[in-house]
Order: C-alpha cells, then sequence, then structure tokens
C-alpha cells in the first residue's frame, strides 16, 4: 500500500515540476520577447539620433562651406578695392 501512495505522489509531484517548468519557459520566453522589443526600440533610437547628426554635421559643413565662399568673395573685393586706391606720395 504504501508503495502504491509513493507512486501515485510521485506521479503528482512529476506534473507540479512539468507544469512550474513549463511555466517557467513561458516566463523567460515573454522576457526574451519584452527584451528583444527594448533592444529594437534603443537600435530604432541609435539609428534616429545617428542620422539626425549626420544631417546636422551636413548642415554645418554646408554653413561652412558658404562661409568660407563669402569670406574669399570678400577678399577678393577689399583686394580690388585697395588696388584701386591711388599711391599717396
Amino acid at each position: 500500500m504504501d508503495e502504491h501512495n509513493y507512486i501515485k505522489t510521485s506521479k503528482r509531484d512529476c506534473t507540479i515540476q512539468l507544469e512550474a517548468i513549463a511555466e517557467l519557459k513561458n516566463l523567460l520566453k515573454m522576457r526574451n520577447m519584452e527584451f528583444d522589443q527594448r533592444f529594437k526600440e534603443m537600435e530604432d533610437n541609435i539609428n534616429k539620433r545617428e542620422k539626425a547628426f549626420e544631417d546636422l554635421q551636413q548642415q554645418t559643413l554646408e554653413a561652412l562651406k558658404r562661409s568660407n565662399e563669402l569670406e574669399t568673395h570678400k577678399l577678393k573685393l577689399l583686394t580690388q578695392l585697395i588696388s584701386r586706391i591711388p599711391p599717396q606720395t
């Protein structure tokens, strides 16, 4: 009789353990999916920031180029102006 009860108890414990393992597996799977989602969001955020930074860098380079062109043009105009001033004796 004791052997029969032991087998019944063991089967029940085994079922409980299998259920706990299945529950743990589901929990870990959900956490993994949440982690993957957060990781994807962070990746997307970084990519957006990189794109915004690249755009800002490009705008800055264009502004510096334009500024340099204007300074070069001012220098040419000043050189022409100076060359037209009659020499003082």
